[in-house]
């Protein structure tokens, strides 16, 4: 099926081929032609034997060459993390419309399947950031809404004021989502709070990238800020940066610049945070200073939207009973496979009701935080050095002004950034 390949300028590709990894014309209805790589992962699959990362490297650089979109100027190539989700969550939810056991089993199988394709993602050498975890997210959301929109408002069930604020929490929900997605604090190479001197702009250069008068600047400036780190038997406090050679960490040897209190090095962002909590696969960022408000705001908005949306399909295509005078509740479920559009509503607020349960455990750990002043990050290296309690309790966490004053330091943008008053380092 594949043509020996021309240059565009003589032949023009059409709408359904492309120039694949060989550099040789292909059409998407070669899409399962001269699949070497891919005969190979399974004969090892069904023979038991072990699978090299090379190989694995190539089936996804195989399939994901040949996850194509047709186009005006030829074939565009959809990332392998991108179209796992968007095919396989709607998919998955008409195979769940079919009973209860379907419904059971697309359930259980979406966290497997999902961490099978992280950690054979993870496999290769060239990937160590995907954004599979980010597109589920997006496409669930989605999908719930186009369904609720589509299907459940179609049964004249739902008070027109009902649907429209469904709709603005849904979409406050997006906005919050993207505002999170900012910058998160990144640390500037000109921002440090004592470089003896040195004035060096990296602009996100690394080492290997300097001349030789900026490389002398910067490992003079480090062995300085090494010069100054606390001895491990000093830091009894909880801090955010790791002990290594029985010295508090100070400097960031991949970012080349200084590591402030309470910040943090991301090895997927390649950047170091002010106020590191963590990073969110969900949304594909960081956590940290500027954007931490943002993350809590849309965690909040994204469970009530997940609950009320569900509440409302639950009522509509379940017999409800009223509670109170005022609350509907769903009663009798007994029919909700009797046809498709029934079924595929009831799927949906199931899904919809899963995932609020992990959002509200996210939300009850950073409660849990926002509470104590701390950090994820804090909380680690806590735990590493045998400083917490209870799970998400820290000790000497010097940071904890108590519960009303963290909470009103968090929103109002206040929260401390260093652990001792008489120094710069801490």
């Amino acid at each position: 099926m594949s043509k020996s390949g021309k240059s565009r300028t003589q032949d023009p590709l059409c709408f359904c081929e492309y120039d694949d990894v060989t550099g040789n014309r292909s059409h998407i209805m070669a899409c399962c032609c001269d699949c070497e790589a891919v005969d190979n992962f399974c004969d090892k699959c069904l023979t038991c034997q072990s699978i090299p990362d090379e190989t694995v490297e190539r089936v996804f650089e195989t399939i994901e060459d040949r996850c194509r979109l047709p186009w005006l100027s030829g074939a565009k190539r959809i990332p392998l993390d991108v179209a796992f989700p968007i095919i396989l969550i709607p998919c998955g939810l008409l195979v769940a419309t079919n009973g209860y056991l379907s419904t059971m089993f697309v359930f259980v199988s979406f966290p497997v399947l999902l961490l099978a394709f992280y950690r054979n993602w993870s496999r290769q050498r060239r990937k160590t950031r995907t954004r599979v975890f980010y597109v589920w997210g997006l496409v669930s959301v989605i999908q719930l809404y186009y369904v609720y929109i589509t299907i459940v408002v179609g049964f004249r069930e739902i008070l027109l004021w009902e649907t429209m604020l469904l709709t603005t929490l849904f979409f406050g929900m997006l906005f919050a989502f993207y505002y999170a997605k900012n910058d998160p604090g990144v640390i500037a190479s000109s921002t440090s709070p004592d470089d003896g001197g040195l004035r060096l702009s990296l602009e996100g250069k690394t080492l290997a990238d300097l001349d030789e008068d900026e490389k002398s600047e910067v490992l003079e400036r480090r062995r300085h800020r090494k010069s100054q780190a606390i001895p491990e038997y000093e830091v009894t406090w909880v801090d955010s940066r790791a002990i290594k050679e029985g010295r508090l960490e100070i400097w960031c040897n991949f970012c080349l610049v200084d590591k402030p209190p309470r910040s943090g090095h991301c090895p997927l962002c390649n950047v170091c945070i002010r106020l590191r909590d963590h990073h969110c696969v969900w949304i594909d960022a960081c956590i940290g200073r500027s954007n931490h408000y943002a993350f809590l705001a849309a965690l909040v908005l994204c469970i009530v939207t997940g609950l009320y949306g569900a509440h409302l399909t639950m009522t509509t295509i379940c017999t409800p009973e009223m509670y109170l005078d005022w609350f509907l509740w769903p009663a009798d479920c007994r029919f909700v496979y009797g046809d498709f559009p029934t079924a595929l509503s009831f799927v949906s607020a199931c899904y919809a009701y899963i995932a609020v349960t992990g959002l509200s455990m996210i939300l009850l750990q950073q409660v849990l935080l926002i509470s104590q002043n701390l950090t994820l990050q804090e909380l680690a290296h806590a735990r590493r050095r045998g400083l917490t309690r209870f799970l998400f309790y820290a000790r000497n966490n010097v940071n904890n002004r108590g519960f009303w004053r963290n909470w009103l330091d968090f929103f109002g943008g206040t929260r401390r950034e260093k652990y001792l008053q008489t120094s710069a380092v801490v």
